[in-house]
């Protein structure tokens, strides 16, 4: 594990070193390959390769844990309480985050960023030793606040330093899709790997000791943010984060400014506030089904995750697939796949598990349908609709406020998922997962039909006035 760290972190001072001189960097320009950026700026190849290697870094370290960590904490206070303490995670987050991308905004993401790893590795330390509602109430605030934190700060590095980098090289952004796409594809083996060190070390020795394991690496990552996280030099200050100066006055500037564009039109309003309703579907499918469902047909962690790592392993050559595609759709298609991926996705799991209940115990039926599904749904339909959002918010949002902006959307997320959230876990006790499967879908058409409205105000064709020969009447009316 730390041999995969090491390797990472000397990518990571290579490509460094890349920005100085393409000549030490030839044994490795294939990565430029791989993530299609062979005709960008050097800069932005960089930067596109910095996001990569500490993509990866950051992925393993969260999903160490990923796959048991809701039911460790379902293990000790159950279903509801497990929800309430969701619940709690997302109201510390919905009153810190705003403030927090604001923060960003002004003294740059590489410094919000360093503040939430150093609370997420309070949460790690607490959660060694965490056993009663107490302890998971407490550690729900300090995520809520790493959260708070996180929210937005690196997508915004990456999409301010981009655009500067990138100028006029790609001015569609399909280049941008192809390689983000591919970032996520790699990021799979990341989280692979991580899943099945995670399982196994949790089954042959125990959870705790993976949550030590975490503490540990969130040091190293803190160093990593501090020293490569750094903005590019411009004259102009609207592109960097780290430009603004200390004054309270350009603070709240900011505070104000992602407000302002929410408001701005309603093609920002509708594909922001759309964005945030359709994320709280994944909340509900991420924190209170997807797990129980991987257990429910494994029976342990070590098979659940190696469940999970067969998914994301064999889910790489398929997004690869899929990020040639994106290259084909125009981002005025982002309404098909939105509604594609939630008539295809929430159905087949609805009926799978109400004709097959999980059961904690091994059942190879189980695992290979639900492999296949989420293999093939959320690999492709799910996948375009995911970079096709990406692409169009590059562009959508200001580069002064982008931050602010990336951060407002999560606050919404959670002022709607705090009552949304126990409501689905509440459901799911008296009902089961199918009821909570439902109640996700019932979300997800929500926010997909706002994000639907908004692309069309986005892409709306400007008519222009006909015009026509005046009359003899309106001419009179116009010369006098």
């Amino acid at each position: 594990m730390f041999l995969y760290l090491s390797v990472l972190a000397v990518a990571i001072a290579t490509s460094h070193i890349y920005k100085k001189s393409t000549i030490l960097l030839k044994p490795i320009m294939f990565i430029n390959k791989i993530l299609g950026t062979q005709e960008l700026p050097i800069q932005a190849q960089y930067y596109m390769k910095t996001f990569l290697y500490l993509s990866m870094i950051i992925s393993f370290l969260g999903s160490l844990s990923n796959t048991f960590y809701v039911l460790f904490s379902i293990d000790h206070i159950g279903f509801a309480l497990t929800a309430v303490c969701t619940s709690i995670m997302l109201a510390t987050q919905l009153l810190f985050d705003y403030p927090s991308g604001s923060l960003g905004d002004w003294i740059g993401q590489r410094w919000v960023l360093a503040i939430a790893f150093i609370f997420y590795g309070i949460s790690f330390v607490f959660l060694i030793s965490a056993h009663t509602m107490l302890d998971f109430a407490l550690i729900a605030v300090i995520n809520g606040f790493g959260n708070a934190q996180s929210s937005g700060a690196f997508a915004t590095w990456v999409d301010n330093n981009y655009r500067v980098a990138v100028g006029d090289a790609d001015p569609d952004r399909k280049i941008y899709g192809f390689s983000t796409s591919r970032v996520n594809s790699l990021n799979n083996f990341a989280l692979a790997a991580s899943f099945l060190i995670g399982g196994t070390i949790a089954t042959l020795i125990s959870r705790r000791i993976v949550f030590t394991i975490q503490f540990g690496l969130t040091i190293i990552i803190i160093f990593l943010i501090l020293i490569y996280l750094r903005d590019i030099k411009t004259d102009t200050p609207v592109e960097s984060s780290e430009t603004g100066t200390s004054k309270i006055s350009n603070y709240i500037k900011y505070l104000k400014g992602g407000i302002r564009f929410l408001f701005s039109s309603k093609a920002a309003f509708l594909f922001l506030i759309g964005n945030a309703i359709f994320n709280v579907t994944w909340m509900i499918w991420g924190g209170l089904v997807l797990f129980p469902l991987y257990f429910g047909y494994t029976g342990t962690d070590a098979l659940a995750g190696l469940l999970r790592t067969s998914l994301f392993l064999a889910g790489i050559p398929l997004s690869f697939y899929i990020a040639r595609v994106n290259k084909r759709i125009s981002n005025e298609r982002l309404p098909i796949f939105l509604f594609l991926s939630t008539i295809l996705f929430f159905p087949s799991f609805i009926i799978l598990t109400t004709f097959m209940p999980p059961t904690n115990e091994f059942n190879l039926l189980g695992i290979t349908l639900t492999f296949f599904l989420l293999w093939t749904i959320v690999g492709t339909v799910f996948s375009i609709a995911q970079t096709l959002i990406q692409r169009i918010m590059i562009d959508l949002v200001p580069s002064d406020y982008r931050n602010s902006v990336y951060s407002l959307m999560p606050t919404i997320f959670s002022l709607i998922g705090i009552p949304v959230v126990p409501l689905a876990g509440i459901i799911i006790e008296k009902f089961g997962l199918a009821s909570g499967i439902f109640t996700a879908s019932i979300v997800c058409v929500i926010g997909s039909v706002l994000i639907s409205f908004g692309v069309h105000f986005i892409y709306k064709p400007k008519i222009k006035p006909i015009e026509r020969p005046l009359t003899d009447i309106q001419a009179i009316a116009y010369e006098s």
